[in-house]
């Protein structure tokens, strides 16, 4: 049963542990990602230190730079993918926010019309009440 006046507890519970649940996915996600990225750099470390190994002294130069760029690209798929991320979250945020704002919509009518018809009752009984004493 709701309390008369207000949200009820249970409604906020469910609202909490949506929220919960969203912050759990973002940090899964991010948790996702940074491994990804990690894996990634090591893999280009390993790479880059066989150049180095294979080159000789002039090589160094163009081998750095090469190195350089492919940082900067994955730094940039990385910042891509963290975008990408931010993005779902905040449709599943808006997803949550017009569930909510629906769900507040049918308690409020449902507290309005449970509240009108208290008032009709109320004038009735006093026009009721007025008949019987104007006998």
């Amino acid at each position: 049963m709701r309390p008369r006046g207000g949200i009820s507890p249970s409604f906020v519970s469910e609202q909490r542990i949506r929220q919960l649940e969203q912050k759990l996915r973002a940090k899964e996600e991010r948790i996702v990602v940074l491994e990804t990225e990690n894996a990634l750099l090591h893999l280009k470390l390993a790479e880059c230190q066989s150049m180095i190994g294979k080159s000789s002294t002039k090589e160094l130069p163009k081998i750095y730079v090469n190195c350089k760029r492919h940082h900067l690209h994955q730094s940039a798929r990385s910042t891509v993918i963290q975008i990408y991320g931010a993005i779902q979250s905040l449709k599943q945020d808006i997803k949550n926010l017009r569930f909510s704002a629906l769900t507040f919509l049918e308690d409020f009518q449902h507290q309005s019309k449970n509240s009108f018809y208290q008032v009709l009752a109320a004038v009735q009984r006093i026009q009721l009440h007025n008949e019987v004493m104007q006998r």
